[in-house]
């Protein structure tokens, strides 16, 4: 089992109701997802979305979205065995975005690994600009309410 987490972000994963969710669709590997916010439905274009049915990924859309439902991917992921990556050297080139687990992933779902998403009960992207900048402007109105 490897679990793997981007630089940019910050989640909370329920440990227990993972571990339910593990057990109940013995998956090939996770991506974690979340909820996209207000300005992140603005720059839908920065980040990578994952389609569902059900708990279950049917695509993944490098840096797009397809449907307003779409789930982001939080750049947090689990792999239920290392032989997963023997698929690595498979992922096809993609000439307009330099790879990334994402890639990865896809090629995952599009061979048919059992691929689920796990939204996260909170989760903090602060990888681009804007999302910093909300991430500091409620960080400090949070702090002037608490007093």
């Amino acid at each position: 089992t490897l679990f793997r987490s981007s630089c940019d972000a910050f989640g909370i994963i329920a440990a227990k109701k993972l571990r339910e969710f593990i057990s109940r669709h013995r998956p090939d590997a996770i991506i974690f997802t979340f909820k996209p916010t207000l300005l992140q439905e603005k720059i839908s274009n920065q980040h990578t979305h994952v389609s569902l049915e059900g708990e279950r990924i049917t695509a993944v859309h490098i840096k797009s979205k397809l449907k307003p439902q779409d789930r982001g991917l939080a750049g947090f992921f689990y792999f239920s065995k290392g032989a997963l990556f023997e698929e690595l050297d498979n992922v096809p080139q993609d000439p307009e975005n330099e790879l990334i687990a994402d890639h990865f992933l896809k090629h995952l779902v599009t061979t048919g690994k059992k691929i689920y998403g796990f939204q996260l009960e909170c989760y903090i992207h602060v990888g681009t600009v804007p999302e910093y900048l909300e991430y500091k402007f409620w960080s400090s109105y949070s702090k002037v309410l608490a007093n």
